[in-house]
């Protein structure tokens, strides 16, 4: 790999990511063909897997407003279905995998219910 003249993480399938709303951490996969140690990279369009968090507690969501109605108040959750509005952002654009922005520890993407996806556990490869 081209020696790019500083140090940079770059994520991986394997490594997990959370939605600030959500319950569960859930593993990143991409559908990229460019892979590190035959790992495949993460890109800034790899949020097509991100289906579901398990639940969610945003108040913006229908489901969630509809469950504390139905249980008068004491539901404040329900079942995930995420809405992802955004690629991943915060990507490293001098760095490119299959023509696409390669994805660090500090990107992240948004869910239309107001959460905000991170990665998190990395486990990644660093390009020299």
């Amino acid at each position: 790999m081209e020696d790019i003249g500083f140090n940079m993480p770059i994520v991986s399938s394997g490594n997990m990511c959370k939605c600030s709303f959500g319950k569960f951490s859930i593993p990143l996969t991409s559908v990229n063909t460019v892979s590190i140690e035959k790992t495949p990279v993460i890109t800034n369009t790899d949020t097509s897997k991100l289906i579901s968090f398990g639940v969610c507690y945003s108040p913006a969501n229908p489901a969630v407003q509809a469950a504390i109605v139905a249980s008068l108040g004491q539901v404040k959750y329900a079942p995930c279905k995420s809405s992802i509005v955004t690629q991943w952002l915060n990507t490293k654009s001098t760095v490119l995998a299959c023509g696409r922005p390669v994805c660090t520890s500090s990107s992240t993407c948004l869910c239309v219910f107001g959460g905000t996806i991170s990665i998190i556990n990395i486990k990644n490869f660093t390009v020299l």
